[in-house]
């Protein structure tokens, strides 16, 4: 895979998680969040919930297996990264 190639890549990668915090602080309230890690934390509180958070959390742990504490786990690297930024 050539450099520009992956450049464009992770530029892609970068901007989908761009645009999915984007909306959960449209929709959420939830800024700096993505919106697979508030799923993710409606179903560490109740794994039964029924609520939109609750499906789309089960739906995407279907399609990617433990999808939404991978996501948790991306956030908060990616806010530890900000704060050595800030520090």
């Amino acid at each position: 895979m050539s450099l520009l190639v992956f450049k464009a890549m992770n530029y892609v990668k970068i901007l989908a998680v761009s645009v999915d915090i984007f909306l959960a602080s449209i929709f959420w309230n939830k800024p700096d969040v993505t919106i697979s890690s508030l799923c993710g934390l409606a179903l560490r509180k109740d794994p039964n919930v029924r609520s939109f958070e609750g499906y789309l959390g089960r739906m995407l742990n279907r399609i990617q297996k433990d999808h939404c504490e991978h996501a948790i786990a991306s956030d908060i690297i990616r806010a530890q990264g900000i704060l050595k930024v800030l520090s």
